[in-house]
């Protein structure tokens, strides 16, 4: 993909407040919702913290990445909250400038952008401390809509923090980049405008930096897992267009490569067979690449399918689609899993999926036969899963056949695709009883066989890839009620197949493994509509069932 040019402005304490573009994505690190949002701090009312959790050192040095997506003049601004998020408070105008409460930690201020829609890349260093519930907050502040009241002032994104004096589970923390520079990229930018003096507040010395090329962000990996060949095969993502290159294939336990997911920290992909009936854990090397770890395939029950990891990655899940029940794994630091005390525990009829809620308290099956979605807690201390309630699915016309489940990133809905009825499920969530209620207007038509739901992680879009049509779904979610509404284009061609689906943390690509077609579709999401464009598509092993990224 042909990138324009880039210019680099100087990054400080405060900056320049030139006339700036924006609604804004925070790329990195990881968006706790995705897209900006109007509601402080974090962009969604009585939002929480989700398991995107980036862990990183005291004191570090990181590179916080944002993209504008709409115009509006004005500036940024980087906070920090050792506790929470509840000290974040927006800047206040008090007729003349805004100024940041007293109660705020800000990191950088006033950081300016050239006119047009920028892409920016701001070093910040992260306060000498120790916390495991910090919060690094960005904020557009608006300055083209008074009486600047903090009504329509701000947009807000947040990423969640864990600082550890210890290295971080995926490896030590990246190199950091130098101290002094921020890098934007401004569309339509000449070459000759690539090049252009900044100054800092207060200074009359000129800086000159020269063109930048490319993107600072490292290149994160997919792992695709081909059920009928027993493998795994890795793939470098494309940081700008998103697309794959596969760099190597490896060969996984015999008995079928069904469904892959990572533990929390990165270091471990676990991979059920369904042909044999069992989980094995594979350490991932400095190349990324898994290799088998000594003794970690263990016994399932009959024909296991989807995993569920909780958010703190101690305890490990598998629907045993043929048995009706839940096998539960406990996962020791070196990735080896141990069967927990009761399990299998029971399930509904035919369970494809489970799914541990981002709180860690509650987990759910999707129940294909019996038409309904089973409810448990989970033990704190054990992992044991104790069922609290059935819900059903209430299609239009039974047989339903429910086959995944999906949250929104605030947790205040649940997505359930009915391969059998070719509709969507909706349910509201209540976060303190796990309880779901269908919402109003629910179900919503999908295509012919969906089997599988991907939200975008600012909760705005839901993607259902539809397996007998072959194509995908699109819908915008209502962000009070949860109702979906088709997007416009949709349902986009897939390849044959399609059966399950994976959203990067930006929030810009989607991946379709076709199990029919043995490739992976790559879309790119436009942010201001939802609509998936295709990017192209790419092959893989035999009979491709699912796709993590990492």
């Amino acid at each position: 993909m042909l990138r324009r040019p880039k210019s680099l402005l100087v990054a400080s304490a405060l900056l320049l407040a030139l006339p700036a573009a924006a609604h804004v994505r925070l790329e990195s690190p990881a968006s706790r919702y995705g897209d900006a949002m109007k509601v402080g701090p974090c962009g969604l009312s009585g939002g929480l913290r989700t398991n995107r959790v980036t862990t990183v050192r005291p004191g570090q040095v990181v590179t916080v990445v944002f993209d504008e997506i709409i115009d509006h003049p004005g500036y940024f601004r980087i906070a920090f909250d050792p506790a929470g998020d509840a000290a974040l408070g927006p800047p206040i105008w008090n007729g003349a400038a805004f100024l940041n409460p007293a109660s705020v930690e800000v990191l950088v201020d006033h950081i300016a952008n050239p006119s047009g829609l920028t892409h920016g890349e701001v070093p910040v260093t992260l306060p000498d401390i120790e916390c495991d519930g910090c919060t690094l907050q960005l904020i557009q502040v608006m300055t083209d809509k008074p009486p600047f009241d903090g009504a329509d002032d701000f947009y807000y994104q947040c990423a969640d923090l864990r600082l550890s004096r210890p290295a971080p589970l995926g490896g030590p923390p990246p190199a950091p980049p130098p101290p002094t520079t921020a890098q934007s990229t401004t569309s339509g930018a000449s070459a000759e405008d690539a090049m252009k003096q900044v100054f800092l507040l207060g200074s009359a010395i000129p800086f000159l930096f020269s063109l930048a090329c490319g993107s600072s962000k490292p290149s994160s990996l997919a792992y695709v897992a081909n059920n009928n060949a027993s493998s795994v095969s890795v793939f470098r993502i494309d940081p700008g267009t998103g697309m794959l290159a596969l760099l190597d294939t490896v060969i996984t336990a015999p008995g079928g490569a069904t469904y892959c997911e990572f533990h929390p920290s990165g270091k471990f992909l676990f991979v059920s067979g369904e042909f044999s009936n069992v989980l094995s854990a594979y350490s991932i090397d400095a190349r990324g690449m898994p290799a088998l770890i000594a003794g970690s395939t263990v016994p399932t029950r009959l024909n296991p399918h989807n995993l569920s990891l909780d958010p703190a990655g101690r305890f490990l899940y598998v629907a045993n689609t043929s048995d009706n029940s839940v096998s539960g794994f406990r996962v020791a630091p070196n990735g080896s899993l141990t069967e927990m005390a009761g399990s299998p525990f029971a399930s509904g009829i035919t369970p494809y999926e489970i799914k541990v809620a981002d709180s860690g308290k509650f987990a759910y099956t999707a129940n294909r036969d019996s038409d309904d979605v089973s409810i448990y807690s989970v033990d704190a201390n054990t992992g044991a899963l104790t069922t609290i309630a059935k819900q059903s699915v209430g299609c239009k016309a039974a047989p339903c056949g429910p086959r995944a489940i999906e949250f929104a990133p605030s947790g205040a809905f649940a997505f359930v695709p009915n391969r059998f009825s070719n509709d969507v499920t909706v349910f509201s969530v209540n976060t303190t009883s796990g309880a779901l209620t269908p919402i109003q207007g629910s179900p919503f038509a999908a295509g012919t066989d969906p089997r599988s739901a991907g939200a975008d992680p600012s909760g705005r879009y839901l993607y259902v890839p539809n397996t007998t049509s072959g194509d995908v779904s699109a819908f915008s979610i209502d962000a009070k009620t949860g109702a979906l509404a088709q997007i416009a284009g949709s349902p986009y061609p897939a390849g044959a197949g399609p059966l399950s689906i994976e959203i990067d943390e930006s929030g810009r690509f989607v991946y379709v493994p076709n199990s029919g077609s043995n490739d992976v579709s790559v879309f790119r999401i436009d942010g201001a509509t939802g609509r998936l464009a295709t990017v192209g598509k790419v092959s893989t092993g035999a009979s491709p069932f699912s796709i993590a990224l990492r």
